[in-house]
């Protein structure tokens, strides 16, 4: 069976600052440039936005696209949906492809709902026949059914963005290249975004996925694709290359002047009795880890030095979100029986946890040593960020987040025996 997709040598290149308006002594210019006999190929007005890429998607087949941003993976779909031709190398698409690369594109916002999803399915390739018998889904999709005669300019951003995907979803076409719609909306849009990409999967539909959401790409697609740079880096299962597209950004963040799994060491003038030193993050098995994945088993190692003897001492941990809120504070006692005697010297002390709870974003750490129920002998706050990376530990498409809630709590839902016997 002839592939869906083929993209054989694809390069493209784009010029900088062509974007825009250009004056005629500017075209001018540029002619000169082009039918000289040097020609542009000293690239210094260039970007290569893909080099050599080459990929097949077979009918039916879930593609996931992943990478940094400015990777090239819009750059494919732009090249796919014919939207800007390759510099060099060939695309075959066999089949009519629908996008849904920037979702609300062609609304005006003085036109009402209604007119505006006649509108919007026209420039998406759907016939006036094709919107008139799937209005009212896309209408009830959206949720929008009391305000569908209103102009979109009145529209809140979720029921505008509803509606553009709404219209852009109800497309019939063999192929069907998504680009980040996961981004915007609240939860209960992503999952129900997340429904409907589900449904064009196992409808047969090849569907071609760019995301930065892995949990997703993990969910939803068979094979990826990781661009980085331009250039496709690694092809091959969507968890195989999940994998290792994380290993690398962990590999990014691990770079520094400090030693493995350090993420904070305090210089070696300090002259305070007692001092918070360092902190390690570390996985279970005591192998650096600075950055921990949600319901990673993980410990805390915080180092500290003391001038002098303490018969009673606490050791503290906090944990800090992005907007400052303390979302956890740990400590050798009152809050566990754990009782520390400080001695004079260098020590640790590991703060365990058997399952790290916090949705991905970036926190801030502070430690301190403290007399219990009296003062601090030493604080040092926000000395460095921890990042925690997602994890779709529900297995709902959607990782816990620091945009929806801080702490992944683990829980379950279960139904109590009678309502189970009524079942």
């Amino acid at each position: 069976m002839a592939n869906a997709i083929s993209a054989e040598g694809v390069s493209k290149r784009y010029r900088l600052g062509e974007l825009g308006a250009r004056s005629l002594r500017a075209d001018l210019r540029h002619l000169a440039r082009r039918s000289s006999p040097r020609g542009d190929d000293d690239g210094r007005d260039y970007v290569w936005a893909l080099r050599d890429v080459s990929f097949d998607v077979a009918p039916g087949e879930v593609l996931g696209l992943i990478g940094r941003n400015g990777a090239g993976k819009s750059t494919v779909l732009r090249l796919l949906t014919r939207i800007t031709a390759p510099t060099a190398g060939t695309i075959r698409v066999r089949g009519r492809l629908a996008s849904m690369l920037e979702v609300g594109t062609g609304f005006h916002p003085d036109l009402t709902g209604r007119e505006n999803v006649f509108l919007n399915g026209a420039i998406l390739g759907m016939s006036r026949r094709e919107i008139h018998a799937r209005f009212d889904e896309i209408i009830a999709f959206a949720e929008i059914e009391k305000f569908v005669d209103t102009p979109v300019k009145r529209y809140s951003s979720g029921m505008y963005v509803r509606l553009a995907f709404a219209v852009a979803a109800h497309l019939e076409a063999d192929i069907v290249a998504v680009d980040e719609v996961l981004a915007v909306g609240d939860a209960a849009f992503q999952q129900k975004c997340l429904g409907t990409m589900s449904h064009m999967a196992s409808g047969g539909r090849t569907v071609i996925f760019v995301s930065h959401n892995l949990a997703a790409v993990r969910r939803l697609c068979h094979r990826a694709l990781l661009f980085d740079h331009g250039v496709l880096a690694l092809a091959g299962p969507s968890a195989t290359v999940c994998d290792a597209y994380e290993s690398s950004l962990v590999a990014d963040l691990q770079q520094g002047p400090l030693p493995p799994g350090f993420i904070f060491r305090e210089s070696d003038g300090e002259t305070s009795d007692f001092s918070i030193t360092g902190i390690q993050v570390l996985d279970a098995g005591g192998a650096p880890q600075p950055v921990l994945r949600t319901w990673d088993r993980a410990r805390i190692r915080i180092h500290y030095r003391a001038k002098e003897r303490l018969r009673s001492g606490s050791i503290v941990f906090q944990l800090q979100s992005p907007e400052g809120v303390v979302v956890a504070l740990c400590s050798t006692r009152p809050d566990s029986a754990f009782d520390l005697v400080i001695e004079p010297g260098e020590h640790v002390i590991d703060c365990v946890f058997s399952q790290w709870p916090f949705a991905a974003g970036t926190y801030s750490l502070g430690a301190g040593i403290a007399v219990p129920g009296v003062h601090y002998l030493c604080w040092a706050d926000h000395l460095c960020p921890l990042t925690t990376v997602e994890r779709d530990v529900y297995g709902s498409g959607l990782p816990p987040s620091t945009k929806r809630y801080l702490v992944a709590a683990d829980y379950r839902w279960e139904s109590p025996p009678a309502a189970r016997a009524e079942g």
